[in-house]
């Protein structure tokens, strides 16, 4: 099924005009948190005047003076954001726009990527998002996912492309009951699900218990017996729950040494099965990360 349209979604794609010098009056000094602070320590420069009833604000960096976010304020004080809200990648293009009413978020908002593609489209209602379409792109920059969030109708919808734009896959939820459709060469394969609700990987009797194998196993000997340097180690590591509870593709994302990687992952291969992962009510892979902790005493 090649895609022809996509129906009540719309791609734009933003490009920010050269700043027009403009009569600012204002000047505030700001560090990397926004926070208010002197000259001397500020990394952000902010240059308001009035537009109107409001006092527009441009945030500059003080290092490239590129142009950050554009904000209005209801007066100089800065105390309540009222009106349009932008951000941009460097000064040259949108990253985010919407609109503010007393520092709550009302309306549309939206974000775009670095390359222009358009990421997330929502609408609040009084600080609520009430309705929003995220949009995932592949290497190409096509469309590889869309997924449509109705809370007020409490609905929601996925379409899933490959690489030449063919539809694979597709939900459809009202509440917790929903169909999921696959398409392959043969045609569609139709399942019914009763949930939407996605539950993590868990270890029998919970984090307590899984800490608890976690101290009983670990030879907290090893750094020692290969000579660690007195200290704290803190490793990483990642490894997915599969399917059916074992443990797999075990990696470590920082190495230490002293046969501390070799250590983890042994107490790790040899734990027993876990709770999977459920993702509409059907057991599915799902990664985790552990940090695990030495400590070597000076003897």
């Amino acid at each position: 099924m090649k895609i022809i349209c996509i129906p009540f979604f719309f791609l734009f794609f933003y490009f920010l005009p050269a700043v027009k010098a403009q009569p600012y009056k204002y000047i505030y000094y700001f560090d990397k948190e926004l926070n208010s602070c002197k000259k001397s320590k500020s990394d952000i420069t902010g240059k308001g005047y009035y537009d109107g009833s409001h006092l527009k604000l441009d945030y500059f960096s003080n290092t490239s003076n590129n142009l950050l976010m554009s904000v209005y304020f209801t007066d100089s004080t800065l105390s309540s954001m009222d009106g349009l809200f932008q951000s941009y990648y460097n000064g040259n293009s949108l990253e985010k726009e919407g609109n503010y009413v007393h520092d709550i978020k009302e309306g549309m908002w939206q974000e775009w990527n670095k390359e222009g593609r358009k990421t997330d489209s929502s609408i609040y209602l009084n600080g609520v998002q009430v309705k929003t379409t995220k949009f995932y792109y592949n290497k190409k920059g096509g469309i590889s996912h869309l997924e449509f969030i109705d809370s007020l109708q409490n609905t929601m919808s996925g379409w899933t492309y490959n690489e030449n734009g063919m539809l694979t896959y597709e939900k459809k939820f009202v509440g917790q009951k929903g169909v999921l459709k696959f398409y392959d060469s043969s045609g569609v394969r139709i399942d019914s699900v009763f949930t939407r609700e996605e539950i993590e990987a868990t270890y029998p009797g919970g984090d307590r218990a899984w800490r608890t194998y976690l101290e009983r196993n670990l030879n907290v000997e090893v750094p020692g017996n290969n000579k660690a340097p007195a200290g704290t180690y803190t490793l990483i590591l990642k490894y997915m729950v599969s399917k059916d509870g074992t443990i797999k593709n075990i990696e470590i994302e920082n190495y230490v040494g002293y046969g501390m990687e070799q250590e983890c992952i042994r107490i790790l291969n040899k734990s027993p099965k876990w709770v999977p992962a459920k993702q509409y009510g059907r057991p599915v892979n799902a990664y985790r990360r552990q940090p695990i902790t030495f400590l070597v005493q000076s003897k």
